[in-house]
């Protein structure tokens, strides 16, 4: 479903979801506040949420907070620093003369849980 990356859309297309599939037990979201509105939507509904999955994307400090209180499930870090690293470097080779590799480049992303969401809380 298209939320356009939007809490408040996301939100009201999962209560409108929860009233069309009520067993519905988790969401995972392109993005953390798309998460967090779905979130919404189920406490809204009344749904137990530990026995729900929720997972987003962004590791913001809303959703971290989320984790923490037992809510979120977990959220994807992507390293922006280190995607940015990668591509200047790239860069600075094909500056250079060097070859650069037209295959994908990957730069690991971390998993907040609970179980580490405290060193990603500012």
């Amino acid at each position: 479903m298209d939320c356009e990356w939007l809490k408040d859309k996301a939100m009201a297309t999962m209560e409108d979801w929860l009233q069309k599939h009520p067993n519905v037990c988790g969401v995972i979201a392109a993005n953390d506040g798309m998460t967090l509105g779905a979130i919404e939507a189920f406490k809204g509904a009344g749904k137990d949420l530990s026995k729900c999955y929720f997972y987003g994307i962004d590791g913001m400090q809303d959703a971290c907070a989320s984790i923490k209180a037992g809510e979120l499930t977990a959220s994807v870090l992507q390293d922006a620093e280190g995607m940015m690293k990668k591509g200047l470097e790239m860069i600075n080779d094909m500056l250079n003369g060097k070859k650069v590799s037209r295959e994908p480049q990957y730069v690991e992303s971390i998993l907040i849980t609970k179980d580490n969401v405290d060193q990603f809380i500012d």
